[in-house]
């Protein structure tokens, strides 16, 4: 990986395919500078963040992780750093502690659907330790800016317990769901030592 000056123009570069044999290729180039090598396997949050489609396209998801490996920045990390990837995934790793217990959240004992990408507004589905149903939302947004994320949650309550984990100031209860500062979350996980080791994986290259 590396940087590329403003400017930059895309360079064309012509070669034989494999399949079917002896056809032209053309493949779109631009000129890197500050390079990085990155192994095969190293920076997996990453990479999951990688756009699926398309030649040059931003990664919206991937927060700052791919200008702290090209700076170099070797500052600790901090919240603002993790893209919303890594948001979700923090906040089904907390569930998982007895952090979340000691903070009034059902602990989750498994994830019955992939974190993120689950359905439109809902990040985390999952069994809780006593056999019911956590539903949970993760986002940075503060809680009057995300009523479609609230709507989204609101149709499983009475049967499953709604988290929104977002941008406000205190935990709270708002009809049925229970809002949780997304911050103090990456606070408490990150002061625990696999926390701090989970930080440390998600930033190495």
């Amino acid at each position: 990986m590396g940087y590329i000056e403003p400017g930059t123009e895309v360079q064309r570069m012509y070669c034989n395919r494999r399949n079917p044999a002896h056809r032209t290729a053309v493949l779109k180039t631009l000129k890197l500078t500050r390079l990085r090598r990155v192994a095969e396997g190293a920076a997996a949050a990453m990479l999951v963040a990688r756009p699926r489609q398309g030649t040059f396209m931003r990664w919206y998801r991937v927060g700052r992780n791919i200008e702290r490996l090209v700076d170099g920045m070797s500052a600790n990390p901090t919240f603002d750093d993790l893209s919303p990837d890594q948001q979700e995934v923090l906040c089904a790793e907390f569930l998982r502690t007895p952090m979340a217990g000691a903070h009034g959240l059902p602990t989750l004992a498994s994830l019955t659907v992939p974190t993120g990408r689950t359905m439109r507004d809902i990040d985390i589905i999952g069994v809780t330790a006593t056999g019911g149903q956590l539903v949970a939302q993760v986002t940075y947004s503060n809680p009057e800016r995300v009523t479609p994320k609230v709507e989204a949650l609101r149709r499983f309550l009475p049967e499953s317990t709604c988290v929104l984990f977002c941008n406000c100031a205190m935990q709270q209860v708002y009809d049925g769901i229970i809002l949780v500062p997304i911050r103090d979350v990456f606070n408490h996980f990150t002061a625990d030592l696999l926390g701090k080791v989970w930080l440390e994986r998600s930033f190495s290259i």
